[in-house]
């Protein structure tokens, strides 16, 4: 049987390895979406408020959201030890996710995947063009699954564990 105080220091090295991986996907995620605000600005008093401070509101709920929604499709790769130990050893998976997603948020901004779309604004309908929603949407959500699922590599885990049995035992 597993000694009750080894299973409690995985458990805090897989909370704080789920928390590094929260933060900084959330990091990442209200980046994109400020990105995604400022590339939108209008100008104006109204714009200005907006962007400076119901914006970063709504991207942070769309980014806690979309973490959590992505935390319960990856359950599986943190809760099954097979799949988590063929994960962990294919660490260059998700990194190549990450970049796939963010080359798919990039690439719904060329003109080639751009529609019009019409707006009303101030009472007079104005042509603009959008990036493609479906590609936005999709680099999204690649790029925060993987980014949830990139964990250390053995040689980092084996060294955080042995310095978390260190400060246990000090």
């Amino acid at each position: 049987m597993a000694n009750p105080s080894m299973l409690n220091m995985r458990f805090v090295f897989h909370i704080i390895v789920l928390t590094l991986q929260c933060i900084v996907t959330f990091s990442m995620l209200l980046a994109i979406y400020m990105l995604f605000v400022l590339m939108d600005y209008q100008g104006g008093i109204d714009g200005f408020i907006s962007t400076t401070f119901v914006q970063p509101v709504i991207g942070s709920i769309i980014s806690i959201l979309t973490i959590l929604f992505c935390l319960f499709i990856g359950l599986p790769i943190r809760l099954a030890k097979n799949l988590n130990a063929w994960w962990s050893e294919k660490y260059f998976l998700p990194v190549s996710g990450v970049l796939v997603g963010i080359v798919l948020l990039a690439t719904s901004f060329l003109p080639a995947f751009n529609h019009l779309v019409q707006v009303e604004t101030d009472g007079e309908f104005v042509a603009r063009e959008v990036p493609n929603t479906w590609i936005i949407v999709s680099g999204w959500f690649i790029t925060t699954f993987f980014l949830l699922h990139i964990f250390p590599p053995q040689k980092l885990r084996v060294w955080l564990k042995m310095q978390l049995n260190k400060l246990k035992l000090s």
